[in-house]
């Protein structure tokens, strides 16, 4: 695209550009991203910016033609920009990189990278976040259709098993397309998990010095008497990973816990906190949230901060929200999940409703990449948590899909005393919440009963508690399971998790996660169906006594309703209404 196109479509959309901020000469728009070419025409008596204002909004309006692809007529403006890192004045002739994190109709989240014509990188603007606003003169156009939606009253049950595919099918008829998913997403993973795991060690050894301010040496009951009771279970996990760190060693085998520990290094957390940040600044938002944990750690397993306060006020929670969908990892996790979806509802009837509950759905991380897929005139999405505080967000999240309905759901608790009935689904979706349960046998059982006959049980656990547990093992939640006979720490073994499907009802168990150990042993991406039963063939019954008939039409006056009302009246027993 020549610039002279990329500013009349922006003054169509209702941006008049004036000279020095129309920089760009050439656009190429590819799938998610942008690569322009720009001159700056900043006159000398300006030369004394590192980088020109007028510049780092060519920056920006790169990104229009690919906004305007997705979502035609609307206008981004920025707001935010989540960090900036400069390392040269930006060239007067260059290159800008625009590469779309997340985009819907209210947000995007772009990050952008300016360079010189040889390609040294000038400048990166990460996390720069745009909100969706109207443009055009006067009122737009708005085009009405009736569209026929599949909704049986409530209390009704939609007859027949889930037409979803089996779970054996959906591996197999998505192997090519998780391949090239994996092949063309290089992460740097497992070397982001040893370092963040060095610096969580730091932090811990950190904490650890100011509970114990005048020791040296120390056995776990020392360490423990200076903790909450609750948090026991995860200091002893956070002593293991200061020990891997190198920053703690075992003495000898005195007290009850084993042996004393000694400290045998200084710890320094916010310089590896740093080093971090500069290695993999892809993962600022879930180095932000492992940082903020460690910064409050001491006041946490003293008891003086509720770590529920610290991430998920209304104030700090989109660090959380951030940690679950703006990471490379949950990026890839999330187009698994949708090619698996994708084909799973590929050949779904149009005469019958798609069924689909979320549970423990919390800040929408996963919802936010499954809703697109779904058809709106088919669709009833049930979107729930344990508590209430996630949804008024999540209500303005998704308030472009209407068929979403927030409800709370407890699952320690029978689902049937909180309003869900046996079969009501046919799709359950769970996104690292079932670990976070007592008796993940009960759980499963639960979750099953939801499901109609031959429902699927999409469902992404985690495996590494290292990963998991500086953050989230601070919540009571985490640690609640008394199941252990099955499992000796929250999290499920990759291996564990299948056998146990196929114990708690499912017959067809499925992982659709990647290949390779870093995957493997991170987490699973897994597909269940519910035990179908053999079908049986029936016969329709003649004629049903006292059945009532509701017949819906655009005109009152529709020849084809008079004749089929009056069809139903000379069937004895039938009572119709309109």
């Amino acid at each position: 695209m020549k610039a002279d196109g990329h500013y009349a479509e922006a003054s169509r959309a209702g941006l008049d550009y004036g000279p020095r901020f129309q920089a760009l000469t050439e656009l190429w728009v590819g799938h998610g991203e942008v690569l322009a070419a720009y001159s700056d025409p900043t006159p000398q008596e300006d030369a004394g910016y590192e980088a020109h204002p007028a510049l780092l909004d060519t920056a920006l309006q790169a990104a229009s033609p690919l906004l305007a692809t997705e979502f035609g007529g609307r206008m981004y403006l920025p707001t935010a920009i989540g960090s900036a890192r400069v390392w040269d004045r930006l060239p007067q002739h260059g290159l800008i990189r625009v590469r779309v994190r997340d985009l819907d109709t209210r947000h995007a989240l772009l990050d952008i990278t300016v360079s010189g014509q040889d390609g040294a990188v000038a400048a990166e603007l990460s996390g720069c976040r745009l909100r969706g606003v109207t443009t055009g003169p006067g009122r737009q156009l708005q085009q009405v259709t009736s569209v026929l939606r599949a909704a049986p009253r409530a209390g009704e049950p939609v007859h027949g098993p889930s037409p979803l595919p089996a779970p054996s099918a959906l591996a197999a008829a998505t192997v090519g397309d998780r391949a090239a998913l994996q092949e063309g997403h290089d992460d740097r993973y497992a070397s982001f998990v040893t370092q963040i795991k060095q610096t969580v060690g730091h932090w811990v050894t950190a904490t650890f010095a100011e509970l114990l301010p005048a020791a040296r040496e120390f056995d776990m009951d020392d360490l423990l008497a200076t903790a909450q009771p609750k948090h026991a279970s995860h200091v002893r996990l956070l002593d293991g990973m200061a020990q891997r760190a190198g920053l703690l060693e075992r003495v000898d085998s005195s007290g009850p816990e084993g042996q004393r520990r000694r400290f045998t290094g200084t710890a320094r957390p916010l310089e590896h906190a740093q080093q971090c940040a500069a290695r993999f600044p892809e993962r600022i938002s879930a180095l932000a949230v492992y940082t903020r944990c460690g910064t409050h750690l001491t006041d946490i397993l003293k008891g003086d901060t509720d770590p529920r306060e610290l991430l998920f006020s209304e104030a700090d929670r989109h660090h959380v929200e951030a940690f679950y969908t703006d990471t490379p990892r949950a990026r890839l996790q999330g187009r698994y999940s949708r090619a698996v979806l994708a084909k799973a509802i590929e050949s779904w009837p149009s005469d019958r409703p798609l069924r689909v509950l979320e549970v423990g759905a919390g800040t929408g991380g996963f919802t936010s990449a499954l809703l697109p897929l779904l058809p709106m005139h088919l669709t009833q999405y049930v979107y729930t948590d344990v508590s209430a505080a996630f949804f008024p967000r999540a209500q303005a999240r998704f308030s472009a899909y209407d068929f979403v309905e927030y409800r709370t759901l407890d699952l320690e608790r029978d689902p049937g005393e909180q309003g869900l009935g046996e079969g009501g689904f046919d799709l359950v979706v769970a996104a690292n919440v079932l670990h976070a349960t007592s008796d993940l046998r009960a759980t499963l059982h639960r979750t099953g009963a939801l499901l109609a006959d031959g429902g699927l049980l999409l469902a992404l656990e985690s495996h590494d508690e290292e990963i998991l547990a500086p953050c989230f093992g601070l919540f009571d939640g985490f640690w609640a399971f008394t199941d252990t006979e099955l499992r000796g720490t929250p999290l499920l073994s990759r291996e564990g998790w299948v056998s146990l499907l196929q114990e708690c009802g499912f017959d067809d168990v499925s992982q659709m996660s990647g290949t390779g150990a870093e995957f493997r042993d991170d987490h699973s991406l897994l597909v269940a169906r519910r035990h179908r039963a053999q079908a049986t063939v029936r016969t329709r019954p003649a004629g049903v006594q006292g059945s009532r008939w509701s017949i819906v039409t655009e005109n009152p006056d529709d020849a084809f309703e008079r004749a089929l009302v009056s069809e139903l009246k000379s069937k004895a027993g039938k009572t119709w209404s309109r």
